[in-house]
């Protein structure tokens, strides 16, 4: 029985099985490409499912702007310099009246209520015992308002031009506080003056820097 040749596996041929099989493993190979295909044509179509239109696209919206913020502003101070000098202020001063006599100074009237020769012994720095002037000084305040004395000034000058020196012992007792509308203080001044400078002597009385100093000229000899 030459002439028949058996087929193997239940008379299926070899060479069909092999080339079936080919053809198989080709089909899967092409497998995945087709997948990605699939997937690249489904990403990039925009067709909405159930026939729905497409969503609206919304612009994003800018938020509205704060109100501008005013701030006040505070002038900036400019300082000084070290070699800058400061014009001094002018203090005005009245006409020069008699030792006896009384001089109106703004609202406040001063006077000279005495002027006594003394002598004196030093105890503070600078002050030298020696003959010396008690200058008893009056203010009165006719304004309207409470006046401060704190800061009264009292000088006097002798006869060549030279200041006294003031002393701090009794019977000084300068002008402190405040005087009343309608009241008057006493401040009491003792200077060290030599007993031949005392014609003439110049007495100036400030009570405060911003209204005028009165001036008192004449002889304490």
């Amino acid at each position: 029985m030459r002439g028949v040749s058996a087929a193997p596996f239940g008379g299926v041929d070899e060479s069909t099985v092999r080339t079936d099989n080919k053809r198989a493993l080709g089909g899967w190979r092409l497998f995945p490409v087709l997948i990605c295909l699939a997937a690249t044509t489904v990403a990039g179509c925009t067709a909405p499912s159930g026939g729905g239109s497409e969503a609206p696209t919304v612009a994003p919206t800018q938020s509205a702007s704060a109100a501008p913020t005013t701030v006040e502003s505070t002038p900036a101070v400019t300082p000084g310099k070290i070699d800058q000098t400061v014009a001094p202020r002018k203090q005005e001063t009245a006409k020069p009246v008699d030792l006896d006599r009384k001089q109106k100074a703004d609202s406040i009237v001063v006077s000279l209520k005495s002027i006594k020769s003394s002598r004196v012994t030093g105890h503070g720095p600078g002050e030298i015992s020696g003959p010396a002037l008690v200058v008893t000084v009056v203010v009165d305040n006719r304004s309207k308002s409470r006046v401060s004395v704190d800061s009264a000034i009292v000088t006097l000058i002798d006869s060549k031009g030279n200041v006294g020196t003031p002393m701090t012992e009794s019977p000084a007792r300068p002008f402190t506080g405040t005087v009343a509308a309608g009241d008057s203080a006493t401040g009491v001044y003792v200077f060290q003056v030599g007993t031949k400078v005392r014609n003439p002597i110049r007495v100036s009385v400030t009570y405060s820097t911003e209204h005028v100093t009165a001036l008192f000229v004449g002889n304490a000899g």
